[in-house]
């Protein structure tokens, strides 16, 4: 305790000698303001002001710049530059303020507008939306799920099935318009089997118009041949001899033969959902003998369909599709079809107009039969002679059946394969690629992309000799009916021995059991 006071009191004396001085400070300064009270007085006066000024004008600087329109301490946010965004085609970028539009837009790198929606539009003029959905250079709408709205209107699924003239229109931006007046954005909804439309946000059906175009109905001809007295003993008989071929189950195969099934698909209707092969040609390539064979399909073959009546060929196609085609045929001529490559008459116009036309010479009744298409397309009408036919100008031709037989007509179609074919002669590899990524887009195939690529190199090769052109059933034995349609009954057991011959010269085939 003795310790603590001496400390203290040496503290006090420490501090004793500034306290005096403050003191004696403060008396001084008393006394000078109370001889110049007045001066002093002005001098107080004129810091408060200024003081006061800073304040008051500091505050108001600062509310001009509060956004909520608030007294307190404003603060300035600075927004970000970038910023990253998901495109419909599944990749994610970063976009910069700088490269904002005027209408909100903003101009990618390489040439994409990207939208506030999430839509792309790319420098050839296609668009792909968020949903997945996309509109083609060409004009095709493509769904979410694959389905293809085409120009014309017909409709087609990722399996073959397929509606015509449907009704749909579809503008470059992707607004559909329907029959009955109807709008949606494809991004809005999907196409059913049966032509309904599905909206995507919860499945619901919009009460819109679809249509479906129906073409000449095969099944009420072929009734009503058998109908008639003077046919049906034939069509009976032939009957025998299909149910006698149908009971064979031996496939027969080489894997040095590649068959595929190119077929063109009508609009089918109701009673055809996948729609008929209108032209169907079996592309024989034989790697041994480096041949290449065209070989129409007659449509009119009277054949057994699995799980339906003995009828005409092409309605395999419109029952069950490209699988049921194919197996219709291995059924009947009892050779394997390798693949498959199809397109509707729509998308074939636009084959053609992707490949600049086909060179093709009209007979003289050819070319008067087309007279009138020609005109209205634009052509100077020469008679007979060489034309280069367009899209719609080489459907006219190849679906041309009045001047002649269904025989003649599958020669027109051979003729505009062969003068495709023609053309890719010229081509080297990176043009055939080129022509190729046109081409996909507008026909359905089980063959991937990169099986149809690992082949091009091989395409000179298979083009360097001229085809060999054949027909199906080889014999022409018809049966007329009414409104000049036709079945072809065929001699089954003659038939299979011819096309055996034909497929597999030169190689040693193989068979397998269905």
């Amino acid at each position: 305790m003795d310790k603590l006071e001496q400390k203290l009191e040496q503290l006090r004396r420490s501090i004793k000698p500034f306290l005096i001085k403050a003191k004696a400070l403060f008396l001084k300064l008393t006394e000078f303001l109370y001889k110049h009270k007045i001066a002093s007085i002005v001098v107080v006066a004129v810091i408060f002001s200024v003081c006061s000024i800073v304040a008051i004008g500091n505050h108001y600087l600062n509310k001009i710049n509060y956004d909520d329109g608030s007294d307190g301490p404003s603060v300035v946010y600075t927004e970000p530059q970038t910023t990253q965004v998901l495109l419909g085609t599944g990749e994610y970028i970063t976009i910069h303020v700088s490269q904002m539009n005027a209408d909100g837009s903003f101009t990618l790198s390489d040439g994409r507008i990207y939208f506030p929606d999430g839509s792309v539009k790319n420098p050839d003029g296609s668009m792909i939306f968020k949903d997945g959905s996309y509109i083609t250079a060409d004009g095709l709408a493509v769904l979410s799920d694959g389905t293809t709205i085409y120009k014309d209107g017909n409709v087609v699924f990722q399996d073959g099935s397929f509606i015509g003239s449907s009704g749909v229109v579809v503008d470059s931006q992707g607004n559909a318009s329907f029959s009955d007046g109807s709008k949606l954005h494809i991004s809005e909804f999907l196409i059913g089997k049966d032509g309904s439309i599905i909206a995507k946000k919860d499945n619901s059906v919009y009460e819109v118009t679809i249509g479906q175009q129906e073409e000449e109905d095969d099944t009420a001809i072929i009734q009503a041949a058998k109908e008639n007295e003077d046919v049906k003993a034939e069509l009976e008989e032939n009957d025998k001899l299909i149910e006698l071929n149908a009971h064979n189950n031996e496939i027969w195969y080489s894997e040095d033969v590649l068959n595929i099934l190119l077929m063109g698909i009508d609009g089918g209707g109701k009673s055809y959902p996948y729609g008929r092969s209108d032209a169907m040609i079996l592309v024989s390539i034989n790697k041994v003998t480096k041949k290449i064979k065209l070989i129409s399909l007659s449509r009119t073959a009277y054949v057994a369909i699995e799980g339906y009546d003995n009828t005409r060929l092409n309605h395999a196609h419109g029952y069950g599709g490209a699988q049921l085609a194919m197996q219709t045929i291995e059924n009947n001529y009892k050779i394997r079809i390798d693949n498959y490559v199809s397109t509707t008459f729509s998308a074939f116009q636009e084959l053609i107009d992707a490949a600049g036309g086909v060179t093709i010479t009209l007979t003289k009744a050819e070319a008067k039969a087309l007279k009138s298409k020609l005109k209205s397309n634009g052509y100077e009408y020469i008679g007979a002679g060489t034309y280069n036919l367009n899209g719609p100008m080489a459907l006219e031709y190849v679906r041309l059946r009045k001047i002649d037989s269904d025989r003649d007509r599958t020669q027109r179609q051979r003729n505009v394969l062969t003068a495709l074919a023609n053309k890719a002669k010229g081509m080297n590899v990176f043009q055939l690629n080129v022509l190729l990524n046109k081409v996909l887009p507008l026909i359905t195939t089980d063959l991937s992309k990169t099986e149809i690529v690992s082949q091009l190199v091989n395409v000179p090769t298979y083009l360097s000799s001229d085809f060999e052109q054949y027909i199906l059933p080889h014999k022409s034995s018809k049966l007329q009916l009414i409104d000049n349609f036709e079945v072809v009954l065929v001699d089954w057991e003659d038939e299979v021995k011819y096309t055996h011959k034909l497929i597999y010269d030169g190689v040693t085939p193989s068979y397998y059991s269905r």
